[in-house]
């Protein structure tokens, strides 16, 4: 369940009682997580290249930049709108690539 932004309540099999996790308290739990099929998480599109609609090389993915109206990626001093689709034409997360659309090209202008 997830509680806001930075906190996520988990459940964990095994452990029935609060009294029996108390050990946890204060320390870093991993798990290695797959976003589900067509989603992403954003530490990963972190660094992917950009390609305009004709293919041409915009640059990296610096950031994601989460602004009022909608999720951003910031590539140079670009803002594109994180909308698949519309402004994104495709994300290829095995060559690390993001095409954009026509119209997610006329951001970077």
């Amino acid at each position: 369940m997830v509680k806001n932004n930075r906190i996520v309540a988990i459940g964990l099999e095994g452990f029935d009682d609060i009294n029996q996790v108390t050990w946890m308290i204060g320390r870093d739990i991993f798990a290695q997580v797959q976003a589900p099929k067509g989603t992403f998480f954003y530490d990963d599109l972190v660094g992917m290249k950009v390609l305009s609609s004709k293919g041409d090389e915009i640059g990296a993915v610096t950031t994601v930049v989460k602004m009022p109206a909608g999720d951003y990626l910031l590539v140079e001093n670009f803002y594109i709108p994180f909308k698949q689709d519309l402004f994104i034409k495709e994300i290829d997360s095995e060559n690390k690539v993001i095409t954009l659309t026509d119209l997610g090209t006329e951001t970077c202008k």
